[in-house]
């Protein structure tokens, strides 16, 4: 369906890469080349080759060795990559894309630059313990990654296909607006995992769960400010955006489905509350804090459960007190 929406738009420039005299001199590459431009116009399969090509070089190397360091490095990088290139094909900058670029290359070195750091002190990734010493069930994992590394791309590289059709558009307020929420969701996802980070560190806080700084507004602080960050690029990109190109409203919504309820809360709720159930202080901060939006403690508390559910992402799949217990009575 995407390839479809990509071939029914025609190119309204030349990108600048297909003058080139180089280029061609060589009649295949030059085919290649413009195939890619003329029929591919928003970059969509590009796209797809860059990011599964990148992904199965990394899946090769972690495979072989049988370690898993590189695995959200190569999450964070692939945006960078991808990012930059697209940017660049058409030769033709417009503020827009420049800024837009710019937010996906900071979240990607800051995320990768983080995850990194992490993974070489922890040593290993408890997640692919049941993966590492099978080559497929390790690739279901990399084609997952693969997946969404290009579905969450799909409006910023839509943005930076449009090349010189942007010349003439002024900015608008879903600019600002865009630009504004993924700035403040980079903040706080920046925050939320260097107070997590400090708070690992501390000896002092050994078995406890994280409740310091926005950890104490929000169960899941780095979530928000990530779904924060690809809502704001999403809205960013709009402004330019014709017909089919708003079907890539996909990208913040496949985030959201994935994390919400198949890679984050659920497995780290579940795991928290495996480990603290018992402590009436953690059914207390469970109770009384966010799941998703950071909120005041004081006022989420008072919240009915029904709304928590419906408007705060707080529902029954992210409680999972041992058969046979529930909440302590005070609490």
């Amino acid at each position: 369906g995407l390839l479809s929406l990509s071939l029914a738009r025609s190119p309204a420039a030349t990108p600048t890469l297909l003058t080139s005299p180089h280029l061609s001199s060589h009649p295949t590459l030059y085919l290649v080349v413009k195939m890619v431009f003329v029929i591919d116009t928003n970059y969509v399969v590009l796209s797809l080759i860059i990011c599964f090509g990148m992904q199965m070089s990394f899946y090769a190397v972690a495979a072989a060795l049988k370690f898993d360091k590189v695995t959200d490095f190569a999450y964070s990088t692939n945006f960078i990559l991808l990012a930059i290139l697209t940017l660049v094909l058409n030769g033709v900058y417009s503020i827009r894309q420049i800024v837009v670029t710019c937010i996906v290359v900071l979240w990607g070195i800051r995320l990768a630059a983080y995850l990194l750091q992490r993974i070489l002190k922890i040593g290993e990734d408890k997640r692919f313990d049941e993966m590492r010493n099978s080559p497929l069930l390790f690739l279901r994992f990399w084609l997952f990654q693969f997946l969404t590394i290009w579905v969450v791309s799909l409006p910023f590289v839509f943005l930076n296909a449009k090349g010189s059709t942007l010349a003439g558009l002024s900015l608008r307020w879903g600019d600002f607006l865009g630009w504004a929420l993924a700035i403040l969701g980079l903040l706080i996802e920046t925050i939320a995992d260097q107070q997590k980070y400090a708070f690992r560190n501390d000896e002092a806080n050994k078995g406890k769960w994280c409740s310091v700084g926005i950890w104490n507004w929000s169960r899941h602080p780095n979530y928000f400010g990530e779904f924060l960050v690809w809502i704001g690029i999403f809205i960013a990109c709009t402004p330019s955006f014709v017909t089919y190109d708003y079907f890539t409203i996909v990208s913040p919504i496949y985030l959201f489905v994935i994390v919400m309820f198949v890679s984050g809360p659920t497995r780290l709720e579940e795991s928290a509350d495996k480990r603290y159930w018992k402590d009436p202080l953690y059914q207390k901060y469970k109770k009384r804090t966010s799941n998703l939006i950071p909120i005041p403690p004081a006022l989420y508390n008072g919240v009915p459960r029904v709304l928590k559910s419906i408007f705060c992402c707080d529902c029954g799949i992210y409680w999972n007190a041992p058969e046979g217990s529930s909440l302590t009575q005070d609490v």
